[in-house]
């Protein structure tokens, strides 16, 4: 059986031990256009320079492998508190970037 939660990301799937929340979910109205995945909903709309300089020294750390997971995206999203989507289209931009 799939539990499927109007508006959420993730489906959930039935496994011993795990029920879907008793509680209803936020209506999907109650989000912002752009729906904060993760981080404060006050963020600055650009990047800033602190939140680049976090996503550069995770960079400069994998110059051989450039691919965040997908775990380490959420981390870096809630260290800059961008969106996991920023984060990604940063990264895949970054990537462009470092080929020149």
């Amino acid at each position: 059986m799939k539990a499927e939660v109007p508006g959420a990301q993730y489906e959930l799937k039935d496994s011993p031990g795990v029920q879907p929340p008793a509680f209803p979910p936020p209506h999907p109205a109650f989000y912002p256009y752009g729906q904060y995945q993760f981080g404060d909903p006050s963020r600055p709309k650009n990047a800033t320079r602190e939140s680049t300089s976090t996503l550069k020294a995770w960079l400069n750390e994998h110059r051989k492998n450039p691919y965040p997971t997908k775990g380490e995206k959420i981390m870096l999203a809630i260290i800059t508190k961008m969106t996991l989507t920023q984060v990604s289209t940063w990264y895949a931009s970054a990537r462009r970037r470092l080929k020149k």
